[in-house]
């Protein structure tokens, strides 16, 4: 879930067609949801791999710059159209936004205003954290400042983007 609060830039960034299994021939089958596409939901950071394509941020990959939400799940759902799969893009939230609530944080973790923001790594990439990620002699990107409180129990995050 990502609900924007603050108008500012859109871009896409291309999906890897070789990783995307409902699109054959030029069919989409929408009755599966490939692991590739399912990890794109909205709210999520992401950033672009060397090849050009879309993927999630590891905040632990000090090389990769975050570059902004995903706008809504890739996969879509089964009652509805897929214009990620169709368009073989993604829709993110970039820079210029200055405000963002989601709900695709590492629930682990207690948040409080103020906090940084940081994506979150390995198994959890893609997830907001406030923990800051480990980078070897680099610095880990700030995303944002937390705006509310958020856990588990209550996982809407607003964040103050600085990404």
């Amino acid at each position: 879930m990502l609900q924007i609060l603050h108008k500012g830039s859109q871009i896409s960034l291309p999906l890897n067609p070789a990783l995307d299994t409902m699109l054959v021939d030029g069919i989409v089958y929408s009755d599966s949801v490939p692991a590739y596409l399912a990890q794109f939901v909205g709210g999520k950071v992401v950033t672009m791999e060397a090849d050009g394509y879309v993927a999630l941020c590891d905040g632990a990959d000090s090389t990769k710059r975050c570059l902004g939400f995903v706008i809504d799940d890739a996969a879509g759902s089964f009652f509805e159209n897929k214009p990620a799969v169709a368009s073989g893009q993604l829709g993110i939230a970039s820079l210029g936004f200055g405000e963002v609530i989601t709900d695709q944080i590492n629930t682990t973790k207690t948040f409080k205003p103020g906090d940084l923001l940081y994506a979150d790594t390995g198994a959890n990439a893609g997830l907001v954290t406030n923990a800051t990620p480990a980078t070897g002699s680099n610095v880990a990107q700030v995303i944002g400042i937390a705006g509310s409180a958020a856990s588990l129990a209550a996982p809407s995050l607003t964040i103050f983007l600085s990404i």
